[in-house]
């Protein structure tokens, strides 16, 4: 969309503002959109580009605006009396000053301002939802996230049956489509758990385990098993009620009916390319990699944001790495977005990596082992897997710098401030009790 697009992309700010203020029940369906729009807004084309880079050569494509972006602002705006979360508003605000010498670096300056826009819109996402869940929008913004999910799961499944070997998804490519469903997946399988219904959950767990499986890669299938396995491990262990059991024995007899549907798949899949099953990184990855090598060595501060593949094919690092003279090699990005982050923003832009994903390992870790009162530790547990996970699987794509990771890592910055929340205030709760329970025991012994 041009021009109009914008402006209807940026009207939509405040006309969601007036419906949020004339009637409350908006709130839950706007909720259910902010958790679904991330992803079902691709599948629509649903943004506008504020600047177009469209036929630049780099992972952002301009400043582009969408009506999640317009969703989440309106949220923000309309609730601005809830109290932000300090602490991840801190590593926020971090991220994006440690990424701006990145900007400074670049030899075409709009083209690394535009990717600094995709951090910006993801911190607001995480606000939107922070204020959505202090709301009581905990489930709609499951409930949307699941319906996000069944619509990815849906478009690789169809895209399978229609003949594609690695079948896409509404994201994009089947591996940043399988990466998406599975930061999904563990706070849907605990909505599963611990809610009386919970059935969009249940058929976005179901759909994506058949995407996973049909869309034919590796890393993803792999992925997603180690990712369902290691949250129900995760529930067993904290909550182990008949409930978690029964739904625990179910998925296991389900992934055993998918084994040979997972064999299937990865037979004809190699054998179509002509190669067998093997876990190795393939050659062309390696000259990615070793490409990034040669331009950090030359670039120590970086060579600015969005110009790898620019910088690759100009500087001649491609041709000296030995990365096959293809249009879509030569245009591709390295599959390794620490690599990525490394050579295009320099060591602060690594060190805001490592701070972000680190500072989410950390809280969730914190709040699942040590606060054993907090009623919602359960969903620290799943942001703790699903972060663990995906940290693993951007070591072999470039998934960091994409709207489809910032935003899932939005929602989980904003799902652990929850989480702290109400650990703080099931805190406050137990310490009142012992106050009133001591002055009752007072009272009685002065009597």
């Amino acid at each position: 969309m041009g021009l109009v697009g914008v402006l209807l992309i940026i009207l939509a700010c405040p006309a969601i503002v007036v419906m949020l203020k004339m009637d409350k029940r908006v709130a839950f369906w706007a909720f259910f959109a902010l958790g679904a729009m991330p992803i079902v807004s691709k599948g629509f084309n649903a943004d506008a580009a504020l600047i177009d880079l469209s036929l630049y050569p780099g992972h952002t494509k301009g400043v582009l605006l969408s009506l999640t972006d317009a969703l989440a602002a309106a949220i923000v705006i309309h609730f601005w009396k809830v109290k932000k979360p300090v602490y991840f508003t801190g590593i926020w605000v971090a991220y994006l000053v440690l990424n701006l010498p990145g900007v400074f670096v670049s030899e075409f300056f709009l083209g690394s301002v535009s990717y600094l826009s995709s951090p910006l819109k993801a911190m607001i996402y995480f606000l939107a939802c922070y204020a959505a869940m202090t709301q009581g929008g905990m489930r709609p913004l499951l409930m949307g996230l699941g319906v996000g999910v069944i619509a990815n799961s849906y478009s690789t499944i169809a895209n399978s049956f229609a003949g594609q070997m690695q079948a896409s998804g509404l994201i994009g490519h089947r591996n940043t489509s399988g990466l998406v469903n599975n930061l999904a997946i563990p706070p849907l399988l605990v909505a599963i758990v611990t809610w009386k219904r919970a059935r969009i959950a249940a058929l976005a767990l179901a759909m994506s385990a058949a995407a996973a499986v049909l869309g034919g890669s590796r890393a993803v299938i792999l992925l997603y098993a180690a990712t369902v396995g290691l949250t129900l491990l995760a529930i067993m262990l904290i909550n182990p009620n008949k409930r978690a059991k029964t739904i625990t024995t179910f998925v296991v007899l389900g992934s055993l009916a998918f084994v040979p549907a997972v064999a299937y798949k990865m037979n004809e899949r190699f054998t179509y390319q002509g190669t067998g099953f093997t876990l190795e990184v393939d050659a062309e990855r390696v000259a990615f990699e070793h490409s990034a090598e040669m331009i950090q060595a030359d670039y120590p501060m970086g060579i600015g944001h969005n110009q790898y593949a620019v910088k690759a094919n100009a500087g001649g690092y491609a041709e000296r790495a030995g990365i096959s003279w293809a249009t879509l090699a030569r245009l591709a990005i390295v599959h390794n977005s620490y690599a990525l982050v490394r050579t295009e923003g320099g060591p602060a832009a690594l060190a805001a990596l490592f701070l972000l994903l680190g500072s989410i390992m950390w809280v969730s870790g914190r709040q699942t082992f040590q606060r054993r009162h907090n009623p919602e530790r359960l969903y620290a547990a799943a942001t703790l897997v699903a972060i663990g996970i995906f940290a693993f699987h951007i070591r072999y794509e470039w998934a960091i710098v994409g709207m489809f990771a910032l935003y899932p890592l939005g929602f989980m910055t904003a799902m652990l401030s929850y989480v702290a929340l109400q650990s703080r205030r099931a805190r406050q709760r137990i310490r009142r009790a012992r106050v009133a329970e001591n002055m009752q025991l007072a009272a009685e012994a002065a009597e």
